[in-house]
Parts: structure tokens; sequence; C-alpha cells
């Protein structure tokens, strides 16, 4: 089995994170990325780590401004289907957009802990094309693409925010 993470840098500053596993059925793939409750995978770990610099975030800054969504979706047979959204099968259409590819009217759920990711994420694996292989009873036929996305927002220091008010001043800086 092979797991690597990439993370990479756009234009625009926003950083983009990839784990991607690969591998024979039943060598550990879905393990490696969620685990189970005594020993969680690669994405419980991110989650916990996320919410935690939220929350250390949302206490040193004037940060009202976040959010985290997240987003599900298999490709079975050249086919891409929405595993959040059960109307219609699920199926969606994916179109090229300049450099990147965008998969038009993808469900996304707004999440506020590691627990509602959780929660999201068991629902839609639900709903995964699986079949039985020799090695595996119940292996998924599909490549499946979980997308957790978190949007950030520094708006300004509470400290600052304080001691500019205490001394009569206006702020119109941002960080």
């Amino acid at each position: 089995m092979l797991s690597t993470i990439a993370i990479t840098k756009d234009k625009n500053s926003k950083h983009y994170t990839t784990l991607l596993t690969y591998g024979q059925t039943g060598s550990g793939k879905t393990f490696t990325v969620f685990g189970d409750k005594n020993d969680p995978g690669i994405v419980p770990r991110l989650l916990i780590a996320l919410f935690e610099k939220i929350s250390t975030l949302r206490q040193e800054f004037a940060a009202n401004d976040y959010h985290v969504e997240v987003s599900m979706l298999e490709i079975y047979n050249e086919k891409v289907r929405d595993l959040l959204r059960p109307r219609n099968g699920g199926f969606v259409k994916v179109r090229e957009v300049g450099e990147y590819f965008r998969v038009l009217n993808l469900t996304t759920v707004v999440v506020h802990s590691r627990e509602e990711v959780e929660q999201v994420a068991a629902e839609g694996s639900k709903k995964r094309s699986i079949a039985s292989t020799n090695k595996n009873e119940k292996s998924s036929r599909a490549h499946t693409i979980f997308n957790i996305r978190s949007i950030i927002r520094f708006v300004q220091k509470i400290k600052e925010k304080k001691e500019l008010a205490s001394n009569g001043l206006k702020s119109c800086s941002s960080i």
C-alpha cells in the first residue's frame, strides 16, 4: 500500500493538501485514512488538530468568520456520484474550468466539530459502491474523494482592538 500527502500553494496563497492511498484490496487503505475509535487514522487526527486550531484562533482573534465544510463523491465506471445527495442516484456533472475541474451541484455540508465530520463521512460511506472480491466481502469498487475545506478569515486581534479603543482610536487595519 502507498500513502502520500502533498501540500501545494497556488498563486492566491491558498493551501491545498491531498492525501492519496493506493493499494490492493484489503491492504489497509481505509483504515489508514479513517482508523477506528482506538486507533484514529490520518483524517480524524487532522480534524482534531484543525478544530483545536480554530478554537485557539477564536480566542486570540475576533474570529467569528470561519467555517469548515465537507463533501464526498465517488468515481465508479466513469460516472461521478455525490454520496451526500440521495436524489437521482446522486449523479453529478464535472466540467473543466480553466486549469481546474469543478463538480457541478456537489452537496457541501457545514460542520462545527470532528464528530459532525465523522457522522457525515459515515453517512456518505453507506452509499459507496461495493461488491465482494476474493479478498474482501465488502470491497469498494470505486474511487472515493472526501473533501474538507476550511475557511478562516483573520479580522483583528482582540488585544489590539481593546488597546485602540482605550486610546480613543478607530481601527481600519486587518490581519
